[in-house]
């Protein structure tokens, strides 16, 4: 404990908490600003509060910790203290179903939205886990997505996804309309 094995997420939650997820030690460590140690919970497997690949993770306004467990095809939720409170997610490629996910953010309402990444899509939840909407499917044209790994949520709503495998940035509204694409030129 305190020490990072490939940690691949990081939030901050409303106390100024850091809270970061490992991937390689499939668990969640809470530290201060200045990087004490405060606890952590997890360790491998597919029941309640353990993980198979805990990638991003995002703090909710009342402290609710959500993180993207992507082999097991969920999002579990968890009080500060690591106390688990559910999940939400089971493997397919139905309203709801999640399939390798990797990115979460909450909305400034409270909601969520995860970068379902090998669905190719971004799905909308409530705090609880109930299935909202989504949007995406493969694709190159504006609105499709190829491999989404990254989402987040601007204080006026509008959703961000970083869509690995079409090297670009799609801006959306809470509808799914597209509302800007924008990629960089490839320079060396």
């Amino acid at each position: 404990p305190g020490f990072l094995d490939r940690p691949v997420g990081v939030a901050v939650a409303p106390d100024g908490t850091v809270v970061v997820t490992e991937e390689r030690a499939d668990r969640v460590q809470r530290f201060t600003v200045d990087g004490t140690f405060l606890g952590g919970w997890g360790g491998r497997g597919t029941g309640p509060g353990r993980f198979m690949s805990p990638w991003d993770v995002a703090v909710a306004s009342d402290g609710t910790v959500y993180v993207v467990d992507v082999d097991n095809h969920r999002v579990q939720r968890f009080a500060p203290d690591g106390t688990h409170l559910g999940s939400f997610g089971t493997r397919g490629s139905g309203a709801g179903n999640l399939f390798y996910p990797y990115g979460i953010a909450v909305a400034p309402d409270g909601t969520l939205w995860v970068a379902d990444t090998r669905g190719h899509r971004v799905q909308h939840f409530d705090a609880g886990g109930t299935y909202i909407g989504g949007w995406g499917g493969s694709g190159i044209d504006p609105g499709k997505l190829s491999w989404p790994i990254g989402v987040l949520v601007t204080p006026d709503g509008t959703v961000v996804v970083a869509d690995y495998a079409n090297n670009r940035l799609q801006r959306f509204g809470a509808e799914g309309e597209v509302l800007g694409v924008w990629r960089a030129p490839f320079t060396n």
